[in-house]
């Protein structure tokens, strides 16, 4: 319990847990300002994920460097020392981890999909400034703390003394002591020696018997020695588990995800709202669509009207595409009584589709739009060539004008745009409204920027339109939906391979770390496909949230095991790797989940699976990957160590000379000044 000593004040660390909260907080605040300021709009998924990822990293790092601290408890009386000596072994994996969180955000942040995009940047600057926050906040109050607990000062109350650590000794005393208090005799000097001495080090005594080094021990002479790393079978098994497992999960996840977010799955569970999407989703599944003409084309050219015709028939037979009505039945332009053509065609007894010639188009488009035609003015669009014209980019005509107001003016008028309505039916599941989508938009641009010779042109020479209505709107995403995923979750790999392994100066341990992510991956892909959590822009930010939580509890070990003791072999140094970092990692796990279980009371069962539901396992693989699996790998695969500390240099305690220097260091110091201590309190 690096925050929390019970039995004392001094060595409670109340103040600076919330000191720590405090800079998670101004992180997250820090980044969605920055993000604002630069002009970028916040994602309503960021704004929701955002938090836990800077709490669950924030955290762990904290946790990380409260622990170097409390294993420097011998160097409590000189806290620059302390604190110089716990950065020198948190540090670097603090960087580390978070270094490569905010790399693999910000590469994904290359996929150009608007939702993710702004999510990725909103992770980066989050955790980018949770670490400057952590440096320039976190840090220096660890110092201020230091100081604190060197002068005996209370928590939270510093500015009051610790009454305990020398009015104990006086107040144990059984009355032999003389008025005079130079008339002291040898032994009880010697007592209140070993009695002041007993209390400077009870920082010590914390260290040895309370959770950090509980837990340490259990890691290194349980978990590690008796379990995990006995010898080469059991190491076999827990690869063998491991590998059955992460296989297992990922046929099952690649095989039975499916994509979407049905709209009953967001509703409040008992609302009208709810039972009204039920309703629909299975009993009304149709929408209306549009086959739109953009602006710019020639619609007195006969080509163009020829190809809007077959743009009809094509769209008309593609998958979903209704036959009641069709949409040549309720068009404006053809096939129907009351249609252009129809008007201008039948009078004459011509074919119902034929082009009306360019010279007459015109005069005839303005008559049957008084008459027959006033029913369709909604899916027209005219404008005037000699008013005064509202302008896009591109030089289009942007100012809508009735085209019945300007019937009587045709020499100046013109047909600027149209739609023609149609409808999309039998869309139950996804993978029926991406069929539907792409079906139809296929359909539209095979008769796209066609002249008379076959030939691609511009738009102004040929016909040129799209589709689009309201599945085009929600569903579009879930046509590459599979694209982005691998995308996404690529890109942020690759973001922390490049900084595991230039941070880590190695890259076979990037790799070993790349490879337990992407089994925790795995095991999250079947795990939600079993309790039906389908791939959405929601998900999809969930899975590279993983790649983020993921790292906290691989690099943390990996840099841990890459700096162990010289000398050690790999099996050595997996244990003391797994005894130095299972603490912080434990605390920090359960820190988050705790953050957590706040989720479970909502009402939206949405926001219980895809938030809770997910956040939750993934840090729990994360969790269980990091310390049972890595632990083997790195005993088996692990690269040398990395000489940090230089010959002579004391400032990390992993290496053993420069642990027993500090330990004979800091045993003189309390001798020579056990003397000086009692003079000063006499």
């Amino acid at each position: 319990k690096p925050f929390c000593a019970w039995h004392t004040a001094v060595y409670s660390r109340v103040a600076l847990a919330a000191v720590g909260l405090l800079s998670i907080v101004c992180g997250s605040i820090s980044g969605f300002g920055a993000l604002s300021w630069a002009g970028m709009h916040l994602s309503p998924v960021g704004v929701n994920l955002a938090p836990f990822l800077s709490l669950g990293v924030g955290l762990d790092d904290l946790f990380v460097i409260a622990h170097a601290l409390l294993r420097h408890a011998s160097l409590q009386d000189d806290p620059a020392a302390r604190v110089r000596a716990a950065l020198a072994d948190s540090g670097p994996s603090v960087l580390l981890t978070t270094g490569a969180n905010v790399c693999a955000f910000l590469v994904a942040a290359s996929v150009r999909i608007p939702a993710l995009y702004i999510f990725c940047w909103q992770i980066g600057a989050t955790l980018a400034f949770n670490l400057f926050f952590l440096l320039t906040l976190f840090v220096p109050f660890c110092a201020l703390d230091s100081y604190r607990v060197a002068a005996r000062r209370a928590d939270i109350f510093p500015c009051l003394p610790a009454a305990h650590h020398r009015d104990l000794v006086q107040n144990t005393r059984d009355g032999d002591r003389d008025d005079n208090p130079n008339n002291v005799d040898e032994e009880d000097s010697r007592d209140d020696v070993g009695e002041i001495k007993r209390m400077v080090r009870s920082e010590e005594s914390v260290v040895e018997q309370h959770s950090p080094v509980s837990i340490a021990s259990f890691a290194e002479r349980v978990l590690a020695s008796k379990i995990l790393l006995r010898n080469a079978m059991t190491k076999a098994c827990v690869l063998l588990v491991w590998l059955v497992f992460t296989a297992a999960m990922a046929a099952i996840g690649f095989t039975q995800t499916k994509s979407g977010l049905p709209l009953s799955e967001v509703a409040l569970d008992g609302s009208y709202q709810a039972a009204y999407v039920a309703i629909q989703e299975v009993h009304f599944a149709a929408y209306e669509s549009y086959l739109i003409t953009r602006s710019g084309v020639s619609f007195e050219s006969e080509q163009v009207q020829a190809d809007m015709v077959q743009q009809q028939l094509a769209v008309q037979s593609a998958s979903h595409t209704s036959d009641s009505p069709t949409l040549r039945e309720i068009s404006w332009f053809a096939n129907s009584t009351f249609s252009f053509l129809a008007n201008v065609n039948l009078p004459r007894g011509n074919p119902i589709d034929s082009p009306v010639n360019s010279t007459q188009f015109y005069d005839q488009f303005f008559q049957w739009i008084q008459t027959a035609g006033s029913s369709f003015t909604e899916d027209l669009w005219c404008f005037n060539r000699t008013a005064f014209m509202l302008v896009d980019d591109d030089g289009v005509n942007t100012e809508r004008i009735s085209c019945v107001q300007y019937a009587f003016d045709a020499v100046d008028t013109a047909l600027g745009s149209c739609r023609q309505r149609f409808v999309q039916s039998g869309l139950h599941d996804t993978d029926e409204y991406v069929a539907a989508i792409t079906s139809s938009r296929s359909a539209c641009d095979s008769h796209n920027n066609v002249t008379s010779s076959g030939s691609s042109s511009s738009a102004a020479d040929g016909n040129h339109a799209f589709v689009y209505g309201y599945i085009f709107e929600f569903w579009q995403q879930y046509v590459t939906i599979w694209d982005t995923f691998y995308r996404v979750v690529g890109f942020a790999l690759l973001g922390v391979l490049l900084v595991t392994s230039l941070l880590l100066f190695s890259l076979q341990s990037a790799g070993i770390i790349i490879v337990v992510i992407l089994s925790v991956l795995f095991q999250l892909f079947g795990l939600m496909a079993l309790v039906g959590v389908r791939l959405n822009a929601i998900s999809v930010a969930n899975y590279a949230i993983a790649v983020g939580m993921s790292v906290e509890f691989t690099a943390h070990y990996a840099f841990a095991f890459r700096v162990a003791r010289d000398g050690a072999s790999r099996t050595e140094r997996a244990k003391q790797a797994l005894a130095e970092m299972l603490a912080p990692a434990t605390a920090g796990m359960m820190s988050t989940v705790l953050a957590l279980l706040t989720l479970l009371g909502s009402e939206f069962s949405f926001i219980r699976k895809y938030y809770f539901g997910m956040l939750f396992t993934m840090v729990l693989l994360g969790y269980l990957n990091g310390m049972l699996v890595l632990p083997v790998m790195m005993s088996i695969v692990g690269p040398a160590r990395l000489d940090a500390v230089a010959p002579g240099d004391c400032s990390s305690s992993r290496s053993s000379s420069c642990s027993t220097a500090a330990g004979e260091d800091y045993s003189a110091m309390s001798e020579d000044g056990d003397a000086a201590i009692m003079q000063g309190g006499k």
